[in-house]
């Protein structure tokens, strides 16, 4: 099992999204992608698993086939999500509980979904199909 804060598992019980939560502001994409570089390096995150950082004012995305070095393939500002989805609208102002709570929240709602906008960063990136009616489940070791 992973030890990050949130993971989406498939229908057929495969993890397809990992996401750690970081109640950190500004963070940049240098620390992101040298934070995933160690939580992979540590086989925390299973093969063909999306992986999402979500902070306090971006979100830092992995597709399922990223190499270890790379960097976030998607860079989402809170804000601009938050747009889309009022539940997100907060995340400046809460804890890292809080933040998990919200981020929990909203991909429950994502998995419920059969739709989005075409030009949404989630389905261009793939992860909303990858999640569609999947479960979502906190890891309490975090």
């Amino acid at each position: 099992m992973s030890q990050s804060e949130l993971v989406v598992k498939a229908t057929d019980g495969r993890t397809r999204l990992v996401v750690e939560v970081k109640a950190r502001k500004n963070m940049p994409l240098s620390w992101a992608s040298e934070f995933r570089r160690n939580v992979m390096a540590h086989g925390w995150v299973p093969a063909k698993s999306y992986f999402l950082i979500a902070t306090a004012d971006r979100f830092f995305l992995w597709t399922d086939d990223a190499e270890i070095n790379s960097p976030p393939e998607y860079e989402q500002k809170a804000r601009d999500i938050g747009a889309h989805w009022p539940i997100l609208n907060h995340m400046d102002e809460a804890n890292r509980e809080g933040l998990e709570l919200l981020i929990s929240a909203w991909l429950n709602i994502l998995t419920h979904l059969d739709h989005l906008p075409n030009d949404d960063w989630l389905i261009r990136s793939g992860l909303f199909d990858a999640i569609k009616h999947g479960t979502v489940q906190m890891n309490n070791a975090a």
